[in-house]
């Protein structure tokens, strides 16, 4: 049998998870015990799909053998209904559907031969796209086929997936191009046109609206500065956005006018911490930005001082991961 209990909590988090150190994970070779979880919206009653969070009575990440896409580092995916094998022992969890709905924390105990199912309400507090908004995520480096249902799960409408990188003059595929150049799932998500990510000492240019990708990689053999593949890409139309706003480049970004936004949250912001450096751009000033936040409050003074030169550039959200 298993002993269950849950508690609100709510909780506003960005639009993605970022990129996060990897803890030590358990899974379940020989469980003791299943728990099936149904998640549901509290309103309608009908299945969500949500990201789930699970911990040992150690406070250890567990990633039990569920199927469906590939796992991450501190989290999982339930595409409305989940069977968890597990070891007996006491757990913990904390579920979330986007940032429309409150999290849900709770635990249960699995006992030998446990067998039990259990429904989560998720109980949504907004409903954004109602009122004209839709959310994204602008830096994504995912596979196309565990998108849906994480995309499902973060309540994001759109992504536009990163095929190619160039990492310092070393272009390398990340995602699987072999499908439509605009894919979706069918409510109003939308993954594709793709993009393709420019990162150099300079700082990282995300590029979007490509129709396709396009290869870069034999200007890069040239070593063209970052401005020079800017008004390149911005010939064919495409959209740049600044990955960060302590790129090396940005002033001679913002002064050829061709920049079209700057990731305000980016993918140094983490869920539960931040990388605290700028090894991709222009250290802070530690003393005026010291902590935790300072990555995040210098991000938001370079920003303003954006605006404050009358330059109105949209800033736009990305996880990196």
């Amino acid at each position: 049998m298993t002993k269950f209990s849950l508690v609100l909590l709510l909780s506003l988090v960005a639009l993605g998870a970022g990129p996060m150190p990897v803890p030590h994970a358990s899974a379940a070779t020989h469980a003791d015990g299943e728990l099936e979880i149904k998640v549901v919206d509290a309103e309608s009653q009908q299945p969500i799909a949500a990201r789930m969070h699970l911990k040992d009575h150690r406070g250890q990440t567990v990633k039990p053998k569920v199927p469906g896409p590939p796992q991450y580092a501190d989290h999982f995916y339930i595409d409305g209904r989940v069977a968890l094998p597990l070891m007996r022992g006491q757990y913990t969890f904390e579920l979330e559907a986007g940032p429309e709905y409150k999290t849900q924390n709770g635990h249960f105990e699995i006992d030998r031969h446990a067998d039990d199912s259990k429904t989560i309400e998720m109980h949504r507090f907004a409903d954004l796209a109602k009122e004209g908004w839709w959310s994204g995520d602008l830096d994504v480096s995912r596979p196309l086929a565990a998108l849906p249902l994480a995309m499902a799960a973060e309540n994001l409408n759109v992504v536009a997936a990163t095929a190619r990188q160039n990492i310092d003059g070393k272009w390398n595929e990340v995602v699987e191009t072999k499908r439509n150049d605009s894919n979706s799932n069918p409510d109003t998500r939308v993954f594709g046109p793709w993009a393709e990510l420019d990162q150099r000492t300079g700082g990282g240019l995300l590029l979007f609206g490509l129709s396709k990708p396009i290869d870069l990689s034999a200007a890069t053999a040239t070593n063209p500065s970052s401005l020079s593949v800017l008004q390149n890409v911005k010939k064919i139309e495409a959209r740049a956005v600044a990955r960060t706003p302590f790129a090396w480049d940005l002033p001679v970004w913002l002064a050829s006018g061709q920049l079209d936004a700057i990731q305000l949250i980016h993918q140094h912001e983490l869920r539960e911490g931040v990388v605290d450096n700028e090894d991709d751009g222009r250290p802070r000033d530690l003393k005026l930005f010291p902590g935790r936040a300072g990555n995040g409050r210098w991000s938001e003074t370079i920003y303003y001082h954006v605006l404050n030169c009358g330059l109105r550039v949209p800033p736009v959200a990305g996880s990196g991961s």
